[in-house]
């Protein structure tokens, strides 16, 4: 999923769970800085519908106050918040409030978006 910010940046992410036998989920997002962040949170249906941000603001809406981290009303409030940034620095903060950490930068994936080919 895409979210894109009022300035033109972004933050990608691809996230997957499971309900069967354990519940188990793995979260992946990159911002358009090249800055790379995972979490283990079982988002459920937070990520899903933040990519629709008429959703998430009705949803947010008719929510009441979140108070714990965990709490869907929580992230959704996050993420409502990550959508309507201003700039990167603010959306990436919303972000590692949700569970999302930087990935250690040994480990990161290289990868740098499209490259001029030689011909």
């Amino acid at each position: 999923m895409l979210l894109p910010l009022r300035n033109g940046s972004w933050i990608a992410i691809y996230y997957d769970d499971s309900h069967m036998f354990f519940t188990w989920s793995q979260a992946v997002a990159l911002d358009s800085d090249g800055n790379w962040y995972e979490s283990q949170v079982h988002y459920c249906g937070s990520l899903p519908i933040a990519g629709n941000l008429e959703i998430l603001r009705k949803v947010v809406e008719n929510a009441s106050e979140p108070q714990q981290p965990d709490d869907s009303g929580y992230r959704n409030f996050h993420l409502l918040t990550i959508r309507e940034a201003a700039n990167l620095a603010v959306a990436c903060e919303h972000l590692l409030a949700i569970g999302f950490q930087p990935v250690d930068e040994s480990t990161r994936p290289r990868l740098r978006g499209p490259v001029a080919v030689d011909k």
